[in-house]
C-alpha cells in the first residue's frame, strides 16, 4: 500500500473584490447595513459572475473564491522577501462597465497593490484597501472622487461647474477604486481592467506584508485586502413605452443597485446609461441618465 504524504498549508493573504452594485441596498451602502445583513449579503455574493482573476506566477497556491481569491503556501515554506505576485482582473459580466463608476471613458488598467494601499478604521475593525489614497484636488471628470472638508464626494458631471454627491466622512467610507490609482503599465493583454500586485513584504508596514522579514508567514491571522468598486449613480428619466415621451426626470442622481431601490419610483436596468453632453461645451458630460420605460 503506497504511503500518503499530506502537506498542510497556511494562507498568505485573502483579497476581496467587492462591487457595491451587488452589495448595497438601494441608497443604503453595504458598510451601513446591520452586521447580520452584511454577513448574509457576503454569503450570497459571488464575484466570479462579474470578474475573472488570473494569476501570473508560480509558487503559492492560488484559489478563486466567491469574494475574490486567496494565496496559500506550505506551512513550512520560506518566501523570498522580495517576491511579488501579480493577478490580472478582467470582466466576465458584459454589463459590468455600465453599472461601475470610473470606466465611463476608456482608461488604462490600474495597479492595485499592498505596496501603495491605505487603511481605514470603521465598523469596529481596520480595513486594508489596495487602492491608493485619494489625491488632493477638485477632480476633472464625471465620477471622479474628491475630498473636501473631510467629506468624500463624487462629481456628477465634468468640470467646470460639476455638482458633487456627498458620500460621507472620508474617514468612515471605503477607499473605492478611483481616478488617482496608478496605471498598471504597458504590455498587458487586451481586456485587463486591473492588476492586483501583492508584495511579500511592504517595508515598515507589517499589516500590509504577507510574511515577516524571515520570509515566514506570521503567527497572526493573514491580511485580508479589499478592492471596492463603486456603483454608478444616474439621474432617472421615465418615458412612455408607447412613444418614448418623457413623463418625469428626477432632479438628483441615485445609485444603481441590484438589491433595493435607491429612488422613490421604479428601478432602472443596469445597462443603458446615457451620458448627456453639454450643448454649449462639446465633449463635456453634463449628467448620466438612466431611461426607464413605463
Amino acid at each position: 500500500m503506497p504511503d500518503r504524504i499530506r502537506t498542510a498549508y497556511r494562507r498568505l493573504a485573502e483579497v476581496r473584490l467587492l462591487h457595491h452594485y451587488w452589495l448595497d441596498d438601494g441608497a443604503t451602502g453595504f458598510d451601513d447595513l446591520p452586521e447580520p445583513d452584511r454577513t448574509s449579503r457576503l454569503l450570497r455574493y459571488d464575484v466570479r459572475k462579474v470578474l475573472a482573476v488570473t494569476p501570473q506566477f508560480t509558487g503559492p497556491v492560488f484559489r478563486a473564491t466567491g469574494a475574490g481569491f486567496v494565496l496559500a503556501v506550505p506551512e513550512d515554506a520560506v518566501l523570498d522577501t522580495g517576491a511579488v505576485f501579480d493577478i490580472h482582473v478582467t470582466a466576465v459580466d458584459p454589463d459590468l462597465l455600465s453599472y461601475t463608476a470610473a470606466w465611463l471613458r476608456p482608461r488604462p488598467p490600474v495597479m492595485l497593490s499592498n505596496l501603495t494601499g491605505v487603511t481605514r478604521t470603521f465598523g469596529g475593525r481596520k480595513h486594508l484597501f489596495l487602492s491608493a489614497e485619494y489625491a488632493a484636488g477638485p477632480g476633472g471628470q464625471v465620477e471622479d472622487l474628491v475630498v473636501t472638508g473631510g467629506v468624500l464626494r463624487q462629481l456628477s458631471a465634468d468640470q467646470p461647474g460639476a455638482p458633487e454627491r456627498s458620500l460621507g466622512p472620508v474617514a468612515d467610507r471605503p477607499v473605492y477604486l478611483h481616478q488617482g490609482d496608478l496605471p498598471a503599465g504597458a504590455g498587458l493583454p487586451a481586456g485587463v481592467l486591473a492588476v492586483v500586485r501583492l508584495a511579500a513584504v511592504r517595508p515598515g508596514d507589517p499589516d500590509f506584508s504577507l510574511v515577516g522579514l524571515d520570509g515566514r508567514p506570521p503567527a497572526t491571522p493573514p491580511p485580508v485586502f479589499e478592492v471596492r468598486l463603486k456603483n454608478r449613480a444616474t439621474v432617472r428619466r421615465y418615458r412612455k413605452r408607447s412613444d418614448g415621451t418623457v413623463t418625469l426626470t428626477e432632479a438628483d442622481p441615485s445609485p444603481l443597485t441590484w438589491f433595493g431601490n435607491a429612488g422613490p419610483r421604479r428601478k432602472p436596468a443596469a445597462a443603458g446609461v446615457v451620458a448627456e453632453t453639454d450643448p454649449n461645451s462639446p465633449g463635456r458630460v453634463a449628467r448620466l441618465v438612466s431611461d426607464i420605460f413605463i
